[in-house]
C-alpha cells in the first residue's frame, strides 16, 4: 500500500474517531449529565417558543412591571396585561426556530410533557439543550472548513478539538442561552466574510460572499440584540478591507436594518420605544442591576455621570477575565501576539484585523450592557471569537515552534505544540467529565436538578393544578414559573404598593393574581445583604423559607413575616402559607385560597 493510501486511511480514521466523540459527548450531555436549564433568558425564550408553536406569536408569560408601565404610557390606561406580555425584550430568531421544533414534536401540548412524580428533569429542557448542542456541532464543522481555508487541516483539526473539549461551550449549551446559535451564525458569517476579503485581494467577485456574510450577521442580530455592536465592527472592517471600499459595510448595515425593521416597529407600537423593554438592559451595565428597572412601575433614572470613564473601566475590566471568557482555550489569547506577525497572505492578515475590530466593538457593547454572570452571562460575546482567535494563536505557535528546528532531529515532535495546546485546554474538562458521568449514571433518577433555585417538578406539582390558565402567579423567578407551569407569572415589583396596583389591574381584567412564590433565588443563592437591598419591603417574606425549614419538625411553623405590620394588606390577599421543601432548601407559596398540594 502506498504512503498516500496509508495517510488517507489514517485521516479517515481520525475523522471517524472525532465524529464518534462528537456524537457521544452530545448524547452524554443531554442525557446523564443534564441537570436542566439554569438560565432565566433561556427559560423565558423557551416559554415564548412554546407560544409560537401554539400559533400565538411572540408573546411571553413573564410579566415585567416595567412593561406594564411602558404599555400604559404608550397606549393609555386601556392597556392590558396582555399588551405587556408582548415580547419586546428578547430577539426573535431563537424562539421562532425553537417554536418550529416544539411544533414538530407536539410540545405545544403542555400536559403531554408534564414531569412524573419522581422525575426531576423537565423533558423539554432536554429539547432546548439538544437544539443548542446541534448548533455547537454545526459550528465546529463550519469553523473547521474556515480554518482549513485560512491555514491548513492540522490547525483546523486542532481548533475543532479545542471547541469539542471546551467546557464553557457545553455549559452554555445546557443553560438554554442562545450563544450556540449565535456561534453558528457568527462562524458562518465569518466564513463568507473571509471569502469576500480573499476575493478582494485576488481581484475576484467579493460581492456575493459579502451579501451572504451580511445575511448571517443580520440573523445574528436577530438572535441577540447586543450582536449589533459586533456587526458595526464588521462594517468598519469591511469598509477597510473589502473592495470596492465601503460597499460591503453598507450591505451588512442595510441587511441588519431590514431584518430589525419588523421587531422595531412592533416595539414602537407596544411600548413607544424602538428598543422596547430590552433598552432597560442599559441598567445592567451602567448601574449594575437590570432588575431595578424591570421590577419598577415607576420610571427609574439612569445615572450617566462619568459615562465615558465608566465604560472605559468596564472594557478594561473584561481583560482581567479574558481567559475564562474565551472558554479557557489557551491558544485564544495568543491571537493578540499574532497581530504582530507579518503573515505572507494578505487575506489572512486582513481577516485578523477584521476579527480584532469586531471584538473591540463587541467589548464596548458588553461594557455598556453588562456582563453579570461572568462567562455565562447572557451578553457574553467573547466566546464567539474564541475558536477563530484560537486558530490564529495556533498558527502563531506553529511559526514559533518551527523556528526551534526540532523536526530534523525529532520528527515526532513536529506537531507537539498543537497536541500540548489541546491537552492544556481540554484537561479540566476531560479530567472532570468521567467522574460526573459515573456519578450521574449511578444516581439515575435521583441525579439532582439545578436546585437551588430551580425545581421543575416542585413547581409543576404546586402550581399547575392550583392556578387556572388565565390566572397569574407572582414570583422572584417568573421565567421558571412561566416555563415549567405554563402559567403567566409577574416579576414581583419593587414595592408592595406597586404589587397592589397590579393586583387591581389583574382583577379588573378577570385574570387575578392568586399566589406569590418566593424561592432561594432571592433568599438562598445571594447574601442577605443583597436580599435586603433588592427586596427591601419583602425582606421578612424572604426569611420565611429558612425559618419554616428550621422548624419543620414542629407543629407550628415559624412564619416570620406574619409579625410584620407592613404586610397586613399582603396577608389579606394571600392568607395561606405553604412551605415547599425540596432537597434541603425552602420555597414558600403564599396563596389566596385554601388548597392542598
Amino acid at each position: 500500500m502506498s504512503n498516500q493510501g496509508s495517510s488517507n486511511i489514517a485521516a479517515l480514521s481520525l475523522r471517524a474517531i472525532f465524529f464518534i466523540l462528537l456524537i457521544s459527548l452530545g448524547a452524554l450531555h443531554v442525557t446523564f449529565l443534564f441537570k436542566g436549564l439554569d438560565s432565566a433568558h433561556g427559560m423565558e425564550q423557551a416559554a415564548i417558543a412554546r407560544e409560537v408553536a401554539r400559533g400565538n406569536g411572540l408573546v411571553t408569560k413573564v410579566i415585567r412591571p416595567a412593561a406594564i408601565r411602558q404599555t400604559r404610557e404608550n397606549i393609555g390606561d386601556n392597556a392590558t396585561l396582555a399588551d405587556a406580555s408582548q415580547n419586546t425584550y428578547h430577539a426573535p430568531l431563537k424562539p421562532l426556530l425553537l417554536g418550529a421544533v416544539f411544533r414538530a414534536i407536539g410540545a405545544n401540548d403542555f400536559e403531554s410533557f408534564r414531569p412524573d412524580e419522581n422525575e426531576y428533569i423537565y423533558q423539554l429542557d432536554r429539547v432546548v439543550a439538544g437544539f443548542a448542542i446541534v448548533c455547537l456541532l454545526l459550528s465546529i464543522g463550519v469553523t473547521y472548513l474556515l480554518v482549513c481555508r485560512i491555514f491548513d487541516s492540522k490547525i483546523a483539526g486542532a481548533t475543532a478539538l479545542l471547541m469539542l473539549f471546551c467546557e464553557l461551550f457545553w455549559t452554555i449549551s445546557m443553560s438554554g442561552l442562545p450563544q450556540m446559535l449565535m456561534l453558528l451564525l457568527f462562524t458562518s458569517g465569518c466564513y463568507f466574510a473571509y471569502r469576500s476579503i480573499e476575493s478582494s485581494e485576488e481581484e475576484g467577485l467579493p460581492l456575493i460572499p459579502a451579501i451572504l456574510a451580511a445575511i448571517f450577521f443580520a440573523l445574528l442580530c436577530l438572535t441577540h440584540w447586543i450582536a449589533i455592536w459586533l456587526v458595526i465592527g464588521y462594517a468598519v472592517a469591511a469598509a477597510m478591507f473589502i473592495k470596492p471600499r465601503g460597499l460591503a459595510g453598507i450591505i451588512v448595515l442595510t441587511a441588519v436594518i431590514l431584518a430589525a425593521a419588523l421587531p422595531v416597529i412592533h416595539n414602537i407600537k407596544v411600548t413607544g420605544n424602538p428598543g422596547g423593554t430590552a433598552v432597560l438592559v442599559l441598567f445592567e451595565g451602567l448601574s449594575g442591576a437590570e432588575s431595578w428597572a424591570m421590577r419598577s412601575l415607576d420610571t427609574v433614572p439612569l445615572n450617566l455621570r462619568m459615562l465615558t470613564t465608566t465604560i472605559l473601566k468596564l472594557m478594561v475590566a473584561q481583560t482581567t477575565n479574558l481567559y475564562a471568557y474565551f472558554g479557557s482555550i489557551v491558544a485564544a489569547p495568543i491571537f493578540f501576539i499574532a497581530l504582530f506577525h507579518p503573515f505572507k497572505k494578505i487575506s489572512i492578515s486582513h481577516f485578523r484585523w477584521t476579527l480584532l475590530i469586531m471584538w473591540v466593538f463587541s467589548t464596548l457593547g458588553m461594557a455598556i450592557f453588562g456582563l453579570k454572570g461572568g462567562e455565562t452571562s447572557p451578553n457574553q460575546l467573547h466566546l464567539l471569537f474564541a475558536p477563530l482567535m484560537g486558530a490564529y494563536g495556533l498558527a502563531m505557535l506553529s511559526v514559533l515552534w518551527a523556528r526551534l528546528q526540532l523536526s530534523p532531529t525529532a520528527p515526532f515532535l513536529s506537531n507537539a505544540h498543537l497536541v500540548l495546546a489541546v491537552a492544556i485546554s481540554a484537561s479540566p474538562f476531560l479530567l472532570r467529565m468521567p467522574f460526573d458521568a459515573v456519578y450521574a449514571i449511578r444516581s439515575g433518577n435521583d441525579f439532582p436538578p439545578n436546585y437551588p433555585p430551580y425545581a421543575p417538578s416542585l413547581l409543576d406539582k404546586s402550581v399547575v393544578d392550583y392556578a387556572e390558565p388565565d390566572e397569574i402567579i407572582a414570583s422572584d423567578q417568573p421565567w421558571a414559573v412561566a416555563w415549567y407551569t405554563d402559567r403567566r407569572s409577574l416579576w414581583i415589583p419593587m414595592k408592595l404598593t406597586q404589587l397592589e396596583e397590579i393586583e387591581n389591574i389583574a382583577e379588573d381584567e378577570e385574570t387575578p393574581i392568586v399566589g406569590v412564590i418566593l424561592s432561594p433565588i432571592s433568599s438562598g443563592t445571594i447574601p442577605l445583604t443583597q436580599t435586603a437591598r433588592f427586596y427591601g419591603e419583602y425582606m421578612s417574606l424572604m426569611l420565611d423559607g429558612w425559618a419554616s425549614f428550621s422548624t419543620s419538625s414542629s407543629s407550628n411553623l415559624s412564619i416570620v413575616s406574619r409579625q410584620d405590620s407592613d404586610l397586613k394588606a399582603f396577608y389579606t390577599s394571600y392568607p395561606q402559607v405553604r412551605p415547599l421543601i425540596f432537597r434541603g432548601s425552602p420555597m414558600i407559596f403564599y396563596t389566596s385560597r385554601n388548597s392542598n398540594f
